[in-house]
C-alpha cells in the first residue's frame, strides 16, 4: 500500500513519456511524406480533400510509423544513456520537424524570418557595448536599483498600455467605427441580461443569443448596462488585456528571470499584431481569456490550485471553444505540474464532455428552428458537418489535418508574424502547445476564412499563451548558458546573455509589425470608415431625436449607441414592420449589406405613408412612424439621391 502512490505516478510519466516522444516522431514522418511522396502537393495554394484522397494510406503510413518508431527509439535511449542525454532526443527531433517543414514551406526566405534570425548577431553586439562601459558612462551616476525599479516598471508598462488601448478603441467608437457585431450585439446582450429580458437577441435577427455564442461570462459584465456608457465593454476588454503584464510580471519573478526580459515579453504580448486587432475592433467576449491563461499558467507553477480552478472556470464561462482552452489547461497541468495533476485532470474530465453537451445538444436546442450555422464551430467543411464527424475524420487523416494548420499561405504568415514577434522561442517550450493546440485548431482547421490571418480578435489567445512558453524558453536556455559560463569560467556571460535576448526580442516584436500581411491597427489613429468630425456631430443629434424606449432599425455604425434597449433591429424588410424609428445613412457603413440597400429602404420609407421624415442633416435621416413633425430633405441628402428628389 505504502508504494501504491508511486507506481500510480511512475505509470503518468511513461505515459506522458511515451506521448512526448511520439507526437514529433509522428509529425517529423508527416513532414517528411510531404518532402518525398506529397512532393509535388502546393501547400501554398492550400489542400482539398478530393486532391488529398490518393495520399491518405501513404500519409498515414508515415504518420503512424514515425509515431511508433520515435518511442521506441526514445524508450531505448532512455535504457542505454544517461537521463540528461536521453532528453535531448526528443527535442532534436522536435526541432527537426519545424527546420523540415519550414525549408518545405520556403518559410526561411520570407522577409520575416530573415530578420528574426539576423538581428540576433545585432542584439549579441549591442549587449557587449553596452556592458563594455556604456552603461556606466550613461546611467553609472545614477542611484536606481535594478530590483526596486521592476514592479514599479511592469506597472507602469500596464498603466501605459491600458491608457493607449481606451484611447484607440474609444477613438474608434466615438467615431462611428465600431459595429453592429460585434460591439453592438454585446452591449445588446447585458442590456438583456442587466434588465432581466428574455435572451433573445433582436440585433443577430431575433435568436438566442447563448445559442450564437455559449457566453454565460457576460453575466459578470451586465452591470455596465446600467451606467448608460455605450464604450464600457471597451474599457473593461482595454483593463482585462494591459492586466495580463501581471501574471507575466509574477512568472518572470518566480523563474528568478531578468526584469527587461519580462518588460519586452510583456511589451510584445500587449502590442503585437494579434492584440492590437482585438483592441481595435469592437468588443469581443473572450477578453478576459488572455489574462485568466496567464494568471492559471502562474497559479500552476506556483502550486496555487484555488486560483487555477478560478481561472480555469473564467476561461470555461467565456465562449464555447474556450471551453476547450480549460481542458487544455487542465491537460497541461495534469502532464507537466507535478502536485496539480488530480485538479488538472479533473478540470479536463468535466470540460470535455461539457464541451460537446453545449455545440451539440445546448446550442442547437437554443437556435431550434433558426440559423443552426450560427454555431461556429460547426464550420469544419473539410473534416465533416459536425464536431464529433470533423474531429474523426482528423484522427482517421491527420497527415491532412497538420498540413492544413499552415495551407493555404495566410495560415502561414499568420504563423510567422505571430511566433516571429517572440523569435521563435516558443518552439523551445513545446509543452506549451498543448495549450495552443485548441486555438490552433478552432482557427487553422476552420473553413471560415477570417480566422487564418491576423485580423480581429482570433490570434490573442495564441499570443498569450506564447509569451508564456518565451518566458519558459528564456529559462532553459540562461541554465544552459549558466553551465557553459560555469566551465569556460566566465563570469559576465550570463548578464551579456539577458541584455541580448531582451533587445533581441524587442528586434524581433518590431520586425514582426513591419514585414506583417497588413499594416498594425495602431500604425494610425484614424480610419478611413470614421465618419467625419462634421458628421459625427450630426451623427450625434441624430441619435438624440430617438426615445430610450423605442424600437429601432439602425444601421450598422449606428446600432452599439442604441443597442441599450430590448428591441433594435439591423435593417432588414422584416423588421420596418415591428419599429418605430429608424436611422440610416447612404453614404456610411451598410455593413452587412451594401450602400444600395440602404438607398432603397429610404426611399421606400420616404414614400410610405406610415413613416414620417422627421430628420435629416447632412446625409444622416431618422423617420418615424405616424409622426407629424415632417421636415424636407437635406440637400446633402438629394445630392447623394437624385432619385429622392424627383418623389420629393
Amino acid at each position: 500500500m505504502q508504494t501504491r502512490p508511486l507506481k500510480d505516478k511512475d505509470v503518468i510519466e511513461k505515459g506522458v513519456s511515451f506521448v512526448w516522444l511520439f507526437v514529433p516522431g509522428a509529425l517529423l514522418g508527416a513532414v517528411l511524406w510531404t518532402c518525398t511522396l506529397g512532393a509535388d502537393l502546393d501547400l501554398n495554394k492550400g489542400l482539398s480533400s478530393r486532391g488529398l484522397m490518393p495520399y491518405q494510406m501513404s500519409s498515414n503510413l508515415f504518420f503512424w510509423g514515425g509515431g511508433i518508431l520515435n518511442s521506441v527509439l526514445g524508450l531505448y535511449f532512455n535504457k542505454t544513456l544517461k537521463p540528461i542525454k536521453s532528453t535531448v532526443f526528443p527535442f532534436l527531433v522536435w526541432f527537426l520537424v519545424w527546420g523540415l517543414l519550414a525549408y518545405r514551406l520556403e518559410s526561411l526566405q520570407k522577409p520575416i524570418t530573415r530578420w528574426v534570425f539576423f538581428t540576433l548577431p545585432l542584439a549579441w553586439f549591442a549587449a557587449r557595448v553596452w556592458w563594455g562601459g556604456f552603461r556606466e558612462k550613461v546611467f553609472g551616476a545614477l542611484p536606481i536599483d535594478p530590483d526596486s525599479m521592476r514592479k514599479h516598471l511592469f506597472v507602469l508598462l500596464s498603466l501605459g498600455a491600458f491608457t493607449v488601448f481606451c484611447w484607440y478603441s474609444l477613438t474608434r467608437h466615438y467615431s462611428f467605427g465600431s459595429g453592429s457585431w460585434d460591439m453592438g450585439c454585446y452591449n445588446h446582450n447585458i442590456w438583456l441580461i442587466a434588465h432581466f429580458k428574455p435572451l433573445i437577441s433582436t440585433v443577430l435577427g431575433e435568436v438566442n443569443f447563448i445559442g450564437d455564442h455559449f457566453v454565460p461570462i457576460l453575466f459578470l459584465f451586465a452591470p455596465l448596462a446600467y451606467t448608460g456608457f455605450t464604450g464600457g465593454l471597451l474599457v473593461l476588454q482595454s483593463a482585462a488585456v494591459a492586466l495580463g503584464v501581471i501574471p507575466i510580471f509574477a512568472i518572470t519573478k518566480h523563474r528568478k528571470l531578468s526584469a527587461h526580459v519580462g518588460l519586452v515579453v510583456s511589451l510584445i504580448y500587449l502590442f503585437s499584431m494579434g492584440t492590437q486587432s482585438m483592441i481595435n475592433f469592437d468588443f469581443h467576449e473572450i477578453a478576459l481569456v488572455p489574462l485568466a491563461i496567464l494568471s492559471a499558467l502562474w497559479a500552476l507553477e506556483t502550486r496555487n490550485k484555488k486560483i487555477f480552478v478560478l481561472c480555469a472556470l473564467i476561461v470555461f464561462l467565456s465562449k464555447e471553444s474556450a471551453i476547450i482552452y480549460a481542458a487544455g489547461l487542465g491537460l497541461y497541468a495534469f502532464c507537466f505540474a507535478s502536485g496539480m495533476r488530480r485538479i488538472g485532470i479533473i478540470v479536463s474530465a468535466i470540460s470535455l464532455p461539457a464541451f460537446v453537451l453545449v455545440v451539440s445538444v445546448l446550442q442547437p436546442a437554443l437556435l431550434e428552428g433558426g440559423p443552426q450555422g450560427m454555431i461556429h464551430l460547426a464550420r469544419f467543411k473539410d473534416f465533416g458537418t459536425s464536431v464529433p464527424e470533423a474531429l474523426l475524420n482528423m484522427m482517421a487523416f491527420p497527415t491532412k489535418a497538420f498540413l492544413m494548420f499552415f495551407a493555404p499561405e495566410v495560415k502561414e504568415q499568420t504563423w510567422l508574424v505571430t511566433l516571429g514577434a517572440f523569435g521563435f522561442l516558443p518552439f523551445m517550450a513545446p509543452e506549451t502547445f498543448v495549450l495552443m493546440l485548441p486555438n490552433l485548431m478552432e482557427r487553422f482547421l476552420s473553413d471560415k476564412r477570417e480566422m487564418w490571418g491576423l485580423g480581429f480578435h482570433y490570434s490573442v489567445v495564441w499570443v498569450s499563451i506564447s509569451a508564456y512558453a518565451t518566458l519558459i524558453a528564456t529559462d532553459r536556455l540562461e541554465h544552459m548558458l549558466t553551465k557553459l559560463a560555469n566551465l569556460l569560467q566566465h563570469e559576465k556571460a550570463k548578464r551579456t546573455f539577458r541584455f541580448t535576448i531582451g533587445f533581441w526580442l524587442l528586434l524581433c516584436w518590431g520586425g514582426s509589425l513591419h514585414y506583417a500581411p497588413q499594416p498594425f491597427e495602431f500604425k494610425t489613429l484614424n480610419k478611413k470608415y470614421f465618419s467625419t468630425p462634421a458628421q459625427i456631430e450630426i451623427n450625434n443629434k441624430a441619435l438624440l431625436q430617438i426615445p430610450a424606449d423605442a424600437r429601432v432599425v439602425a444601421q450598422n455604425h449606428f446600432l452599439p449607441f442604441l443597442a441599450y434597449r430590448q428591441f433594435i433591429w439591423q435593417p432588414q424588410d422584416q423588421f420596418f414592420a415591428k419599429a418605430n424609428y429608424a436611422i440610416l445613412n447612404p453614404v456610411e457603413s451598410a455593413w452587412p449589406h451594401r450602400k444600395g440597400h440602404v438607398k432603397r429602404w429610404i426611399l421606400r420609407l420616404f414614400n410610405d405613408p406610415k413613416w414620417t421624415l422627421t430628420f435629416s442633416e447632412g446625409t444622416t435621416v431618422v423617420f418615424t412612424k405616424e409622426s407629424k413633425n415632417e421636415v424636407q430633405p437635406d440637400l446633402a441628402l438629394l445630392r447623394v439621391m437624385p432619385r429622392l428628389k424627383k418623389e420629393h
